[in-house]
């Protein structure tokens, strides 16, 4: 990122975008607008920009659809830089929806929330086939 006034600049830009893309996602997403599944992929692109990350992408995304991206998470970044990539929504623990600020942009891209907790699993699961055990997250 640079010394520390590239850093505090870069992140004061990435707060600006940010606040300023929201409330355009938010209508979008009330008014139920085609382009709210393409704005994330747009606006993350930007923000590696202004975070001053390089992506290098090696090979391409499936274009049929529906397609399931699994992905090991690594640091807060991947985020930013798989959304860059791709237009879809994550998945996040439960916890993420009442974080401020994150929470709230997690929500605008329609993140699915799970509660990861194995007493919430075990409700959830009500048969498994025969001679399987039941799946714990």
């Amino acid at each position: 990122m640079g010394s520390s006034t590239l850093k505090v600049a870069r992140l004061v830009l990435y707060f600006a975008w940010t606040l300023a893309l929201m409330p355009v996602q938010w209508i979008g997403l009330a008014l139920g607008c085609r382009w709210v599944s393409t704005l994330p992929t747009f606006y993350h692109r930007w923000c590696c920009r202004l975070l001053g990350f390089q992506v290098r992408t090696i090979g391409r995304p499936t274009i049929q659809r529906p397609v399931l991206f699994a992905a090991n998470h690594i640091s807060y970044t991947d985020v930013t830089i798989l959304g860059s990539l791709i237009a879809g929504s994550f998945i996040a623990k439960s916890e993420v929806a009442h974080w401020p600020f994150f929470g709230w942009l997690a929500r605008l891209q329609r993140t699915v929330f799970v509660d990861r907790r194995i007493r919430s699993t075990a409700t959830s699961v009500t048969r498994y086939p025969e001679g399987l055990p039941p799946a714990t997250l």
